[in-house]
């Protein structure tokens, strides 16, 4: 769909997008997907350790990422990225429409913070199952952050744009 076709006009690495392009189609292997196969899983989210996880969960609807987005929204000073102001949405698909159909002077910079955020906090979830460490959200927020800074290093003109008012951040 067009929705899907946004993943690959945007300025990020080749992993990030081939994974948002998984998420959006729900192809991620959260917990809800692994006891469709009945493999072995604990269900519950492993951010928050309050709700079953499914993708939507995970990166919309977790108390952790929540605070995640909000400190994002903050810094990138983008009010479309704080989850208060989110409409509802049954799937990330959704969610992610929703995002895409706001009006930003810079959406491809947008699109590009999205997909840092999306990869940082999968890659927290999976640090928290399969090495069994854990750090608080501020700790992520500075992950994307630098991670945000080293793609506008490597060429990332539109997020840097985005930025550009943040940079005292950096």
């Amino acid at each position: 769909t067009r929705l899907l076709s946004y993943i690959w006009k945007t300025w990020a690495t080749s992993k990030t997008k081939f994974f948002t392009w998984l998420l959006l189609q729900n192809r991620i292997w959260t917990t809800d997907r692994l006891a469709k196969r009945g493999w072995s899983h604990n269900p519950l989210c492993a951010l928050c350790r309050n709700s079953p996880e499914s993708a939507h969960q995970l990166f919309v609807e977790c108390c952790f990422t929540t605070r995640v987005w909000s400190l994002v929204a903050d810094w990138a000073q983008q009010p479309p990225l704080k989850p208060n102001v989110w409409g509802p949405s049954a799937t990330v698909l959704d969610w992610w429409a929703q995002l895409m159909t706001t009006p930003h002077t810079t959406k491809r910079g947008l699109r590009s913070l999205i997909l840092i955020v999306l990869w940082e906090l999968w890659k927290e979830r999976n640090n928290r199952i399969f090495n069994r460490k854990h750090v608080p959200t501020l700790v992520i927020f500075h992950s994307i952050r630098d991670e945000a800074s080293a793609w506008i290093a490597a060429g990332a003109k539109d997020l840097s744009v985005l930025l550009c008012n943040t940079s005292h951040f950096f």
